[in-house]
């Protein structure tokens, strides 16, 4: 689809299944020098795919314009990735479910139209992980595999490494990557309880969540 990021021109690609809102091929950041077009930023990973983990420069992006509708305040990652898909030079981004679910959509694959429908999560603005760190399941274990620089968890004494055992009460089993999202974007000022383990033994640490973008 033809659209506009913060005012510039450029084609947006559709991926229903990206839980993010907006990724910003590397090409097109770079060719309009979006790295220092705001002012505030962090460094984190926020994606996976086929290629493994997208680490991103996130931004909130004043505003995106696709036909009609101009979305505002979107949280837009400018991909760091030199190789692959988000690396490709042509289109300006990729759109996945945080815009997507603002909007009742239709598609007619036959005419090759999309039509996109306004619901009740449109003028909602999104909530960026207030935790600072990023958990994986890796070999049956719930591992910390990246901390935004001087973000909550950071500051919690969180290290890359880590086993999450007990997360606010819930054991191993009981952990999912709903859970995991649903912990760091709650309230304002909210402490997440979080028992870890590494090398050393085991500890218990407390997140306060707050706005790091």
């Amino acid at each position: 689809v033809d659209g506009e990021l913060d005012g510039i021109k450029g084609r947006l690609e559709l991926d229903t299944g990206a839980n993010d809102s907006l990724t910003v091929f590397n090409a097109f950041t770079e060719r309009h020098k979006l790295r220092t077009r705001y002012q505030k930023s962090v460094e984190a990973i926020d994606g996976k795919g086929v290629g493994g983990y997208v680490r991103s420069q996130v931004v909130r992006m004043p505003n995106i314009k696709i036909g009609d509708f101009i979305i505002p305040n979107v949280l837009a990652s400018l991909s760091r990735n030199m190789q692959g898909v988000f690396a490709q030079d042509g289109p300006a981004g990729n759109i996945g479910s945080g815009i997507l679910s603002r909007f009742t959509v239709t598609f007619d694959y036959r005419h090759r139209k999309l039509y996109l429908e306004p619901n009740s999560y449109f003028g909602k603005s999104e909530i960026f992980n207030r935790s600072g760190a990023a958990i994986d399941h890796v070999d049956g274990k719930w591992v910390v595999i990246d901390i935004v620089q001087d973000g909550p968890a950071a500051e919690a004494g969180l290290k890359i490494g880590d086993e999450i055992i007990r997360l606010d009460g819930k054991a191993n089993k009981e952990i999912t990557f709903r859970l995991i999202s649903e912990k760091a974007r709650q309230e304002l000022g909210t402490d997440v309880k979080i028992t870890v383990q590494n090398a050393a033994g085991k500890r218990d640490v407390v997140v306060k969540l707050r706005d790091i973008i």
